[in-house]
């Protein structure tokens, strides 16, 4: 292979396809968990973060950026996210030039980085966004420090501060920086001021951002972040080393001490292995691994949230330390290269589509994202289908109503208006999510109670198998009556009627033709003549004016 700018080029080129190629599979995901308030504080449908954020690039200004370019459009934010990733991979096969291996080396390297199983879970979740931030830049940075000069040290500020405030993987940025400076000599006094200035600028940035993730980021013994011991810190080391390495076919995410001792016993002998390279006068095998274990250091404390995306940098450092493996007496050629071509986009191909069709005992999608994201996916699908045709370009609020029949008393119906976390609910984020899958216009309101509705809402109804269409909230509102009538809530049925009339009193209250709320007539038959006695006992004690008790009859006689 040529070594010249053409083969600089060819090489990011194969790279790159190799990377796009092998991720296609994730264009097929969809939104969930954390990408819902994500969207919707860009979508101006949520309030932003009170003061200075934490991962302002990767959590604010990158959503505020794609959110009128992309809006809603899943596939193409992934796609946004998978060009992330190829430029990632280039970068480090441009890191693989700077460190002076061989231009098969430097294929290799990005090829293995462009098919990390690591790679998966950013990629495929929306909210990984801030893993290949933060990662990319940090390369970029990395690349730019090693081209040395001034421009390089600026730009490798840039990219640092760009990292930082992106994730907290690239935390000891200047501290990979600062070490590089130590055993090299500027090549003029100038040069290593600007250097040195860039290290000392990222420490600073970097010390000011890890205040702001204590901050916003709770880690207490009970919080989701809760910090752990150096037991803890041991345990997480060995379940990255076991990650690393793992390929992407057999990745699992459950790590036992076993595996955690493979794992510390990998990056013990990687270690080593720099070490010993170092003595023979190569530095880059002992600074990928210096570079890996900084990268990991800021999620080895991490108790409950210590998880395989986090080791994406450390990937990037292990696919380069493996490139200074490569036998360089081996006869390059197209044959080869297009054979490492295929070879990648297969294993990256295999590895995204093995973990997409994983699924566990309950036959759900065994990865935790990828099973949200189907569970969002199929519950904006279900309130679609149930929704009448154009409803989306619509101004009528669309409301998504739980009803509950345990009994309770109309007033503190009225009063607790707030809906269950079903799992349909929690796929959605509740209104939020509903709101953004259905055009993002605030008009989205998912409630336990009709009773304040607002009158121009179309009323769909959560059911125990998808959702039901109940029309106008007056209809809606008889539906809801006859619920609460068959299972004996008499107050509550009273208490719908009484907002339907409000609505609308010049129309006939009825009950709803059909069988639609699949209620047998054995029982709404006796329902109803239960009710007309629950109208009768009110009026006889003075609680209903005749009026009313009249419109109420006129409901219960309706059949």
């Amino acid at each position: 292979m040529r070594g010249g700018k053409g083969g600089i080029v060819l090489i990011a080129g194969l790279v790159a396809c190799a990377a796009v190629a092998a991720r296609l599979p994730a264009l097929g995901t969809w939104w969930c968990l954390d990408d819902w308030g994500q969207l919707g504080r860009a979508a101006g449908l949520l309030d932003g973060q009170r003061g200075l954020p934490a991962r302002w690039l990767s959590q604010q200004a990158w959503w505020s950026l794609t959110w009128p370019l992309l809006g809603a459009d899943a596939a193409a934010h992934a796609w946004a996210r998978i060009l992330l990733h190829a430029l990632a991979a280039v970068t480090l096969a441009r890191i693989a030039l700077r460190a002076g291996l061989p231009p098969m080396a430097r294929l290799f390297a990005g090829l293995m980085f462009a098919a990390t199983p690591i790679a998966f879970t950013p990629i495929y979740w929306a909210s990984g966004i801030q893993e290949l931030l933060g990662g990319t830049l940090a390369l970029l940075a990395v690349e730019r420090w090693l081209a040395g000069g001034r421009a390089g040290a600026v730009a490798a500020f840039v990219f640092g501060t760009g990292a930082i405030l992106s994730k907290e993987a690239a935390f000891a940025l200047p501290v990979f920086f600062v070490a590089s400076l130590i055993p090299a000599r500027a090549s003029s006094v100038a040069l290593g001021r600007w250097r040195r200035s860039a290290a000392a600028g990222l420490v600073v940035v970097a010390a000011s951002e890890a205040f702001l993730v204590t901050r916003h980021f709770a880690t207490g013994s009970g919080d989701p972040y809760a910090l752990g011991g150096p037991l803890v810190m041991l345990g997480n080391l060995g379940k990255f080393g076991w990650w690393l390495p793992t390929p992407g076919p057999v990745f699992t995410a459950q790590v036992d001490w076993t595996r955690a001792g493979v794992g510390l016993a990998v990056l013990a002998a990687w270690g080593v292995a720099g070490a010993l390279a170092w003595r023979r006068g190569s530095r880059a095998r002992l600074a990928a691994w210096f570079f890996a274990l900084l990268s990991l250091a800021p999620a080895l404390p991490l108790l409950n949230q210590a998880r395989p995306y986090m080791g994406y940098l450390a990937a990037a450092a292990g696919a380069l330390t493996l490139a200074t493996w490569w036998p360089t007496r081996l006869r390059s050629g197209p044959v080869l290269m297009a054979a490492m071509f295929v070879v990648t986009v297969l294993w990256g191909q295999v590895g995204m589509r093995g973990r997409i069709a994983a699924t566990g005992a309950d036959g759900l999608p065994a990865d935790p994202v990828v099973r949200a994201a189907l569970a969002a996916r199929e519950t904006a699908a279900a309130i679609a289908a149930a929704l009448p045709p154009g409803f989306a370009g619509d101004a009528r609020t669309l409301v998504i109503f739980q009803p509950k029949l345990s009994g309770q008393p109309g007033a503190r119906e009225h009063a607790d208006e707030r809906a269950m976390e079903t799992p349909r609910y929690v796929a959605l984020s509740g209104a939020l999510g509903a709101d953004l899958a259905f055009g993002g216009r605030g008009e989205v309101l998912w409630t336990a109670s009709l009773l304040t509705a607002p009158a121009d809402g179309f009323v769909v109804c959560e059911k125990s198998k998808g959702f039901q269409a109940w029309g106008s909230v007056h209809e809606a509102l008889m539906y809801a009556a006859v619920l609460h009538i068959a299972a004996g809530n008499h107050e509550q049925a009273a208490a719908q009627l009484t907002r339907a009339v409000a609505l609308d009193g010049a129309c006939a209250l009825r009950v709803p033709e059909g069988d639609a709320l699949g209620i047998p007539p054995a029982v709404l038959g006796p329902g109803l003549a239960g009710f007309r006695r629950w109208v009768d006992a009110r009026v006889a004690r003075g609680e209903l004016s005749a009026g009313m008790a009249g419109r109420l009859r006129e409901f219960a006689e309706a059949r």
